[in-house]
C-alpha cells in the first residue's frame, strides 16, 4: 500500500531538513512514534529500523536496531523530534550490536511469528541497508521521488485489514503536517483524525435518533395497556395468574398509601422482596405515587444494607414480615405489605394524582464501589421510557410475548425484565427465589416463554445440563437478551446449529448509569464468533457512543478507547457521591444541547470496519463475576 508525502507538506519538510536523508529519517520517525503514542497513548514506544549505511564501512551491515523512545501527552512535536535525533545518534553508534543477540541478552524470546520488541519499523531508502526479516507485523520504507517522498506500508493481511494500514499512513502524514505547521503542538493536541473519519465517527455511526413519546412516565406505558385491555393477563406467579386491571388496581391502592406517607417526586422507596408479585407490585405503586424505587437484594449482609440505606436517604422501605429480621436496625419507615395489606386494601383503585415526570428519577440501582462503599447510580424516567420503547419497536415485542424473571431484584437486568413485557402488553413470569436450570427449563417449556434476559454465564447451565444437545424446552424463546459479559459463542455452539433453535440472540451493552443498555448486536455468525469476540454493536435509539482517549479525544477507527455513553438515557449520576459524579458524568464535548453530558464507562472498546463496536476491557481493576460489576476494592 503506498501513500505520498507532497506539496506545501513536502516543502516544509525541506526546508526544515535540506533534504538531508538522515534528518528526513528523524522526522518521520517523530511523526510515527507521535502516532503509535497516540494510539497506544502507551510509553515508551519502540521502532524497528535497519543500520545505517556508511562511508567508512564499505560493507553493510545487515541488522535490525531498535529505538526507544519516551513519550507523553504534554511533549511537544519539537521535543520528540530532537528525542528521536538523538536516539537515532545514540542507536546506530551500537549498530553492529547483532539483533539475535540483543533478544537473547535481554531474555526475550523469538517467537516463530512475531518480532518480541517492536511491531512496526521505518526505512529510508537514501539512508538505510535492507531491513533483515525479523517477524515485524508492518514495515513503512520511503524513497525520493521529484517533489514528494513516497511512502509503501508493508503487511500481513492476516493480521490487518488494508483499511487499517491506509489509515496509519493518513494519520502520519497528518501529525507530521501538524508539527511542522507548529512545531510546540503538545502530542496530545494534534488531531490525527480526516473530516470523513471524525464524520463517520459523530454522525454516520452515531445516527440513531429516533422519536418517542418523550412525554410519557414508564408507568404510564403500562396503564396504556390497562385501559386497552384489562382483562389480559398481566402477571403469572405458579399457579396466581393477574390481569392488567387487577395489577393496576392493587398498584394504585399502595401508590395512595406511600403518597399519603409523603412520597413524591424523587423520593427514594426502598424495595427489599423475594420475587414475588408484591414485588412487582410495589414497583408499580412507588413509580405510580411518584417516587423512585430502590431495590434490595434480601440475601445483601446487613452491614451492606444499612450502608446503601444511609447513601440515599430513605424515605420508606417495602418488605414482607418474613424479611425484617435480615434488615439493620436503624432503618427507615417501613411499609410491611403482608402485614399492612388489609389496611392498604381500604384505599382507593383509582388511579393517585401525577406527580413525576420525564424529568424525574424512576429507580436508583447500586453497584459496586471502588472504594468498599456501593454506589448509588441514579436513572431518569427519561432514559428508562426510551429504552423500553426501542426494545419494544426493535424487536417486535407484543401482547403474544411472555418474559420470565430469572435474576436478582438488585441486579439492572431485572428493572427491564419487570418492565419489558408489562410495558408492551406482555406476560411477566416469575420463578421462586435461587436458581434451579431444571426448574427454569421446565417453566420456559410449560409456559412458552417467548423473551429472556439474562447474563451469559447464567443462560449456558440451561444448555448444558441433562437435556443437553435436545433443546426442546427452549423452542418457545424468540427472543434471548444476554448482556453483562463476553459471550462464549462456543458454548452456545450446539444450540444454534441444532435443529431446535429457533431464537434471535442479541448482545447487549451498557451501564446501569445511563439506563442499563446503549448499544446491541444481532448475532448471527457463530462460526466467526468462536475464533474472535461477539461485538457490542451499535447504538439503541436516542444513544450515543464514543470512544475516547485521556484526554476526552476521538480516537481514530480500529484504536482502543474509553466507551463513553451520551443521549436520552444518561442518568443522574450517584445519590450519593458528588465527587465520582462530576468525575465520571462530563459534559458532552460533541453535543448541541445545553447542559448535555457524556458518561465515562472504564471500559475499552475499538470500532471496527463496519461500525460495530468491540469490546477489549477495562482500564482499571473491575471485573465481572455472572454479569455483575464487582470491584476487587469493595471485596478487599
Amino acid at each position: 500500500m503506498t501513500f505520498e508525502i507532497d506539496g506545501e507538506l513536502f516543502e516544509q519538510l525541506v526546508r526544515l531538513t535540506g533534504s538531508e536523508p538522515f534528518l528526513e529519517h528523524a522526522a518521520l520517525a517523530a511523526a510515527l512514534t507521535a502516532c503509535l503514542f497516540r494510539y497506544t497513548q502507551a510509553s515508551p514506544v519502540v521502532l524497528g529500523g535497519p543500520a545505517i549505511r556508511s562511508e567508512e564501512s564499505p560493507a553493510e551491515i545487515a541488522n535490525a536496531v531498535p529505538l526507544v523512545n519516551e513519550v507523553d501527552g504534554a511533549t511537544t512535536f519539537r521535543q520528540l523530534l530532537l528525542r528521536v535525533r538523538q536516539t537515532l545518534l545514540e542507536a546506530h553508534e551500537h549498530q553492529g550490536y547483532p539483533f539475535a543477540q540483543l533478544l537473547q541478552d535481554l531474555s526475550l524470546p523469538a517467537p516463530a511469528n512475531r518480532c518480541p520488541l517492536f511491531d512496526v519499523a521505518l526505512v529510508h531508502r537514501e539512508l538505510h541497508t535492507a531491513l533483515p526479516e525479523v517477524g515485524n507485523d508492518i514495515t513503512l520504507t520511503f524513497e525520493r521521488a521529484p517533489g514528494r517522498l513516497r511512502g509503501t506500508a508493508a503487511f500481513s493481511p492476516r493480521l490487518y485489514e488494508p483499511a487499517t494500514v491506509e489509515r496509519l499512513g493518513q494519520h502520519l502524514v497528518r501529525i507530521l503536517r501538524a508539527g511542522l505547521k507548529d512545531p510546540n503542538t503538545a502530542l496530545a493536541e494534534i488531531d490525527v483524525l480526516s473530516e470523513e473519519e471524525r464524520r463517520r465517527l459523530l454522525v454516520e455511526w452515531n445516527d440513531s435518533a429516533r422519536d418517542y413519546p418523550r412525554d410519557l412516565c414508564v408507568h404510564q406505558l403500562f396503564e396504556a395497556h390497562v385501559e386497552a385491555a384489562p382483562d389480559r393477563i398481566a402477571l403469572v406467579d405458579d399457579g396466581l395468574r393477574l390481569s392488567y386491571g387487577e395489577l393496576d388496581r392493587r398498584a394504585n391502592q399502595l401508590a395512595h398509601h406511600l403518597q399519603g406517607m409523603g412520597v413524591g417526586p424523587n423520593t427514594p422507596v426502598g424495595i427489599c422482596l423475594n420475587r414475588s408479585p408484591e414485588l412487582i407490585l410495589s414497583v408499580l405503586a412507588v413509580l405510580k405515587a411518584g417516587g423512585a424505587y430502590v431495590p434490595y437484594d434480601p440475601t445483601y449482609p446487613k452491614e451492606r444494607v444499612a450502608t446503601m440505606f444511609e447513601d440515599v436517604k430513605l424515605k420508606v422501605l417495602l418488605t414482607r414480615e418474613s424479611l425484617l429480621d435480615r434488615l439493620p436496625e436503624r432503618k427507615p419507615r417501613v411499609v410491611v405489605v403482608d402485614h399492612d395489606a388489609p389496611a392498604i386494601a381500604k384505599r382507593p383503585t383509582d388511579l393517585p394524582p401525577r406527580r413525576s415526570g420525564p424529568g424525574d428519577l424512576c429507580y436508583i440501582i447500586f453497584t459496586s464501589g471502588s472504594t468498599g462503599r456501593p454506589k448509588a447510580a441514579a436513572v431518569y424516567h427519561r432514559g428508562w421510557t426510551n429504552l423500553l420503547c426501542w426494545f419494544g419497536r426493535e424487536f417486535a415485542i407484543s401482547p403474544a410475548d411472555k418474559n420470565l424473571v430469572m435474576s436478582s431484584i438488585s441486579f439492572d437486568i431485572t428493572q427491564r425484565s419487570m418492565a419489558m413485557p408489562l410495558t408492551r402488553g406482555g406476560e411477566l413470569h416469575l420463578v421462586p427465589d435461587g436458581y434451579d436450570p431444571e426448574l427454569l427449563l421446565r417453566t420456559i417449556r410449560d409456559s412458552e416463554i417467548t423473551l429472556l434476559n439474562c447474563a451469559p454465564s447464567t443462560f449456558y447451565p440451561l444448555l448444558e445440563g441433562p437435556e443437553a444437545g435436545h433443546y426442546t424446552s427452549l423452542r418457545s424463546l424468540r427472543c434471548l437478551f444476554l448482556g453483562g459479559e463476553a459471550i462464549s459463542a462456543s458454548r452456545l455452539m450446539r444450540w444454534v446449529t441444532s435443529p431446535d433453535y429457533t431464537t434471535e440472540i442479541a448482545n447487549v451493552y451498557g451501564a446501569a448509569e445511563c439506563s442499563d443498555v446503549s448499544s446491541f448486536y444481532r448475532l448471527h455468525d457463530f462460526e466467526r464468533y468462536s475464533r474472535t469476540s461477539v461485538p457490542i454493536g451499535t447504538p439503541t435509539d436516542n444513544s450515543k457512543v464514543y470512544l475516547l482517549d485521556e484526554e476526552l479525544r476521538l480516537v481514530p477507527i480500529g484504536i482502543g478507547g474509553e466507551i463513553c455513553l451520551a443521549g436520552d438515557g444518561v442518568g443522574r449520576g450517584y445519590a450519593n457521591d458528588a465527587t465520582l459524579t462530576a468525575r465520571k458524568f462530563v459534559d458532552d464535548p460533541f453535543s448541541t444541547v445545553p447542559g448535555a453530558r457524556l458518561y465515562r464507562t472504564g471500559d475499552l472498546g475499538r470500532y471496527l470496519p463496519d461500525g460495530n463496536l468491540e469490546f477489549l476491557g477495562r482500564i482499571d481493576f473491575q471485573v465481572k463475576i455472572r454479569g455483575q460489576r464487582i470491584e476487587l476494592g469493595e471485596i478487599e
